[in-house]
């Protein structure tokens, strides 16, 4: 599906039938939040996915399925032809923002870069993730991005040894996930 020929998804396709889903960048962070959270179970999460993005009454009967899709759809990809979110990924990668922890970072990237105020816009998910991905290198949010994956890296100068060192409670994410978490969060881009 290319964004600049066709209508973005309303809808997924599950056993033949479609099934309307909520595409609201919000309700798309919301869900990655709850990903995020270390209070939830899995279980939790996945009902929050399934709740937030087709509705309570609405959530397909065929959950693996549905499941799927949700995963597919947040990250990016509804056509049913193509791989699967995450297959390509690389094992091993970390990731290096938290929408629960840069918020106020992404707001402002996105407002710097674009000139959007995402407070009072109504956005498909799907245009979020193009502008967030998008973001100028001199945001503060792409800065830290940098920060962290030099950090990790280890290939930090000594004056961002040094702002790191005065800020970490900016730069360091929190590691509580579990393996199998992490790389759910990871199929998210």
């Amino acid at each position: 599906m290319s964004i600049l020929t066709e209508q973005l998804p309303e809808a997924v396709l599950i056993d033949g039938k479609e099934y309307p889903i909520n595409t609201d960048f919000r309700v798309a962070i919301k869900i990655i939040e709850a990903f995020e959270s270390e209070e939830l179970t899995g279980l939790e999460k996945n009902e929050i996915m399934l709740e937030l993005l087709y509705g309570k009454k609405n959530i397909p009967e065929n959950i693996e399925e549905a499941l799927e899709m949700a995963l597919r759809f947040l990250d990016g990809d509804c056509d049913e032809t193509e791989n699967s979110p995450g297959e390509d990924d690389s094992p091993g990668d970390s990731r290096l923002y938290s929408f629960t922890q840069d918020a106020r970072y992404i707001f402002s990237g996105i407002l710097q870069t674009h000139g959007i105020d995402i407070t009072t816009q109504e956005m498909h998910w799907w245009k979020f993730i193009v502008l967030f991905m998008d973001l100028d290198k001199d945001c503060f949010f792409s800065q830290l991005l940098s920060i962290r994956s030099r950090l990790k890296k280890g290939t930090l100068t000594k004056e961002e040894r040094q702002w790191y060192n005065e800020n970490k409670k900016i730069v360091d994410l929190p590691e509580h996930y579990s393996e199998e978490e992490e790389e759910l969060l990871g199929k998210f881009f």
